[in-house]
């Protein structure tokens, strides 16, 4: 079987079992990474693996994910996975149990590094097709440092995504009385109206739906491009996406500091707050533009390279 971004190598739903019947190539005592583009929705990693090639003395591996930086692995996202044994027969080599959060349709590396045997270890890799940075080094790092050697070959190494489902959309239900059906609506996990379902639910909100304009006071920023309002027709705080950018998430390379500027612009502070006419995005958060002193906080975050426009991101 030959190796197949999306199959048996790269992100994948299911773990590969078959040999890949590929050519083999040295990979003790030094760390490959293999470039892969995330699958749209919100993904988080539950697996990562190899494939030996051939029988050796046991010895210890490490695994991990990387963010990309002008086309070579950057920063580690998550944590690594530093003490898992090689185990003496070939075959693929697991490391399982992880829950490391990834962004959608972005670029990743996946990285592996294992300790020197004798003899060496060979590892599965197909010579045209993918993209493959190898390191001198005997352990996984953060930053990940400089590459070596890069080859546009394709190794057996894959990671395991599982994919998290959007809010669920609420279904009719027969009414307590049986004279006709209604539509219940669960508004603790998802307080925000669409703009369909303001003509099903609006009597049925125990709080205020937000107007189309609104003052609210800034109690947290999320991350460079969410943040959390208090406003006066609401007991409680809620969130609002902030219209037309995107901000790298807090796990990705400049996240935090995206995250830290936005802090300093608008925490605690009054803002004005523009509803979008969408009104509400995909995972339930109101989305508007966000004004403060008369600048839009959005094209402001963009300006001062935080964050980049939808469009750019899309591209």
């Amino acid at each position: 079987m030959a190796l197949v971004l999306g199959t048996n190598a790269g992100f994948v739903t299911v773990a590969p079992t078959d040999d890949p019947a590929e050519s083999g190539f040295t990979i003790d005592n030094s760390t490959w990474a293999s470039k892969d583009t995330s699958p749209s929705g919100d993904n988080k990693i539950t697996e990562i693996g190899w494939y030996c090639d051939n029988s050796t003395q046991e010895a210890n591996f490490e695994v991990g994910i990387y963010t990309d930086d002008s086309d070579k692995p950057d920063i580690v996202v998550g944590s690594l996975s530093q003490t898992n044994a090689k185990g003496t027969d070939a075959g693929w080599k697991r490391v399982t149990g992880l829950n490391i959060p990834i962004s959608a349709s972005t670029i990743y590396w996946i990285a592996v590094e294992l300790d020197n045997t004798i003899p060496g270890t060979d590892a599965d890799l197909k010579l045209s097709g993918g993209r493959l940075d190898v390191k001198n080094a005997v352990e996984l790092t953060d930053p990940w440092g400089t590459t070596n050697t890069s080859l546009d070959w394709l190794p057996a190494i894959y990671a395991v995504i599982e994919t998290e489902p959007p809010p669920p959309t609420p279904t009719p239900t027969e009414s307590i009385d049986g004279a006709g059906s209604s539509i219940k609506h669960d508004f603790k996990r998802f307080p925000e109206l669409t703009n369909n379902q303001m003509q099903l639910y609006y009597f049925q909100s125990p709080h205020k739906q937000a107007p189309e304009r609104f003052v609210g006071r800034v109690t947290k920023v999320t991350d460079g491009d969410t943040i959390r309002v208090s406003a006066d027709f609401r007991d409680f705080d809620f969130p609002v996406r902030m219209s037309e950018l995107a901000a790298p998430e807090l796990n990705e390379s400049g996240g935090k500091e995206s995250q830290s500027w936005l802090e300093d612009q608008i925490l605690g502070e009054e803002v004005e707050i523009y509803l979008t006419p969408q009104r509400v995005e995909k995972w339930g958060r109101l989305l508007a533009a966000v004004m403060f002193q008369g600048m839009n906080m959005s094209k402001l975050s963009i300006m001062n390279g935080q964050a980049v426009s939808w469009k750019d991101r899309a591209q």
